[in-house]
């Protein structure tokens, strides 16, 4: 019988609790690059772009120059001949000139969005977000492409670059505001796009979450009823405290984000599923629908304890059973797989402080009820057979919760098992936040590795492996040196050959943080020897290895 140790499960159970909090959904960039591949072999026939909705408001946005191109050629017709350009002169050859300046014109609308996002969010790395390295990609193979067979091909292809752009290097209030254009308008929004907006909420939590922190803190004394504070904040009542927390708060819910209590009287925020299903249910399919709701329906851990009862959490998984075989291609059905794994475990056993058992270890006559009702119910379900094996080694212990049934790993049938069996957390490895930033400048001082402690979610293990690879892609290879391992046994070369190779290497950091949508972390060797095991959305994983040196965590060089 496979076991693991009680304290930890615990400490697994409850990094699953922070991080299902505020999951992340991560937009297939693959998704949105196929439309601009189409556009890299010549073609007469304008072929329609997976983001419909955003002809009408592109149609306003790019009279200043997007299709000047288009209207130049078109004018200097009109000037040469008198008469309206005809089909001929529309599909006449492109000039390399003009293929020049229509790379100028994307260039320039990517830039100019860039600065823009970067003074909204205040930050100097807004490019690092997934969501600008898919319109970056974008724009880099538009530019990539030298010939087109007409004018019209040129125009198309810009107009879906752009609209690109538009929509991705924006903040989500912008986003958003385009897809409730195109509900309205009847247009369907599929998955990807669906995902690509709550996939910028979560991505740009941690840097609204750092900000929020302080600001709450100072304001918390003015909260007596913890319940009532987060429906004000939600319902967007008048409040009383500081300017800046006040604007944060405005921010916040601007941009999609819904409050909530998660514990010992601390506010969290995640992307508000409730108003994303209002505003689009209409325009959504029916497994995108379902999802927003099991979303905005989440049980909770909070301070160690279900938010929901018993009976509910069995309600729920039999609900996230039902989605998973209905839907397995589901763009974020490990997803769902990975929060049954959690809350079967949950079900089963209950936690610390949401106890199934009475004062001598049995398992309370309420759950027994529970669980004789689900396996009545639902007799045929995977839900069902799971919960039987388990009451069946309950039992045996006459329903005393024995430590070996505690530690027990809950076998999962292949198709509600998750694709990594490893215990991960949802993470953003690019870019770092500010605070990281700071401790950042002040290790290339003085050189201090106690200054990645305590760094808002993260391991120290964490916290060093992203300021290597921020640094890295800074190409601050000195500071990359003082954070790889240079133990006894280390290949490391002198600072001066690392930092030779480290610009001739081809470690993309970038296109790493890209794919990466979780880590976990395993220690060997008591501890001495970290692996963080960075898993990509289509469940392939890389590893990379760290040591302690003088008690520290530290990269071992790739290179080598």
């Amino acid at each position: 019988m496979a076991t693991i140790d009680n304290k930890v499960f615990e400490e697994r159970m409850r990094k699953l609790k922070n991080s299902y909090e505020q999951i992340p959904t991560v937009s297939s960039t693959e998704k949105i690059m196929e439309v601009v591949k189409q556009n890299e072999k010549p073609t007469k026939k304008r072929m329609s772009f997976q983001l419909p909705y955003v002809a009408s408001f592109i149609g306003v946005l790019l009279l200043g120059g997007i299709l000047a191109m288009q209207l130049l050629s078109q004018t200097n017709n009109l000037t040469n001949s008198g008469k309206a350009p005809t089909e001929d002169t529309i599909n006449q050859t492109v000039t390399e000139a003009e293929i020049e300046m229509a790379i100028k014109e994307i260039r320039g609308h990517y830039e100019r969005k860039l600065g823009e996002l970067k003074e909204e969010l205040q930050s100097e790395d807004a490019q690092q977000y997934g969501f600008v390295q898919e319109a970056k990609k974008a724009v880099e193979k538009f530019e990539q492409r030298k010939n087109y067979a007409s004018q019209t091909e040129l125009t198309t292809y810009m107009e879906r670059v752009n609209e690109i752009i538009t929509l991705r290097v924006s903040m989500p209030d912008e986003e958003f505001e385009l897809l409730e254009n195109a509900a309205k308008s009847g247009e369907t929004i599929k998955n990807n796009q669906l995902f690509g907006y709550i996939d910028k909420l979560n991505m740009l939590h941690e840097r609204f979450h750092e900000q929020w922190i302080p600001l709450y803190e100072r304001n918390q004394h003015t909260i007596t009823d913890i319940t009532a504070y987060v429906n004000e904040l939600n319902n967007g009542n008048e409040l009383t405290g500081d300017p800046d927390y006040l604007e944060l708060i405005k921010t916040l819910r601007k941009n999609g984000y819904y409050f909530y209590h998660e514990g010992e009287g601390y506010v969290n925020f995640k992307p508000d599923y409730t108003n994303i299903y209002n505003q689009l249910a209409d325009s959504l399919g029916d497994d995108a629908k379902l999802y927003l709701k099991l979303e905005s329906e989440k049980t909770r851990l909070m301070d160690g304890a279900l938010t929901s009862s018993h009976k509910e959490l069995g309600e729920r998984l039999l609900e996230m059973e039902s989605f998973v075989l209905n839907y397995p291609s589901f763009l974020k059905i490990d997803q769902i797989k990975e929060q049954y794994r959690m809350y079967i475990d949950v079900y089963l056993k209950g936690t610390n402080n949401t106890r199934i058992v009475t004062e001598d270890g049995e398992i309370s006559n309420e759950v027994k009820a529970n669980f004789e009702a689900l396996l009545n119910e639902n007799e045929y379900s995977e839900t069902a057979k799971i919960v039987s094996r388990y009451v069946q080694k309950l039992e045996e212990t006459q329903f005393i919760l024995t430590d070996e049934l505690r530690a027990e790993v809950i076998e999962l049938p292949k198709v509600l098992k998750p694709q990594s069996e490893e215990y991960s957390t949802y993470t953003y490895l690019l870019p770092i936040s500010d605070e990281m930033i700071v401790r950042y400048e002040e290790f290339k001082a003085r050189g201090d590795l106690t200054l990645f402690y305590g760094l808002g979610g993260n391991t120290v293990e964490m916290s060093v492996a992203r300021i290597y690879m921020y640094a890295v892609e800074k190409g601050d290879y000195d500071t990359a040196y003082q954070l790889s391992y240079n133990g006894t046994d280390s290949e490391l070369p002198n600072q001066e050959q690392f930092v030779k190779e480290m610009q001739q290497a081809t470690v993309d950091y970038q296109a790493l943080s890209n794919d990466v949508v979780k880590v976990s972390t395993n220690y060997e060797q008591n501890g001495e020897e970290i692996n963080q095991l960075l898993i990509k959305e289509n469940g392939e994983t890389i590893v990379m290895h760290m040591k302690l040196e003088n008690g520290y965590p530290k990269v071992v060089n790739h290179q080598h």
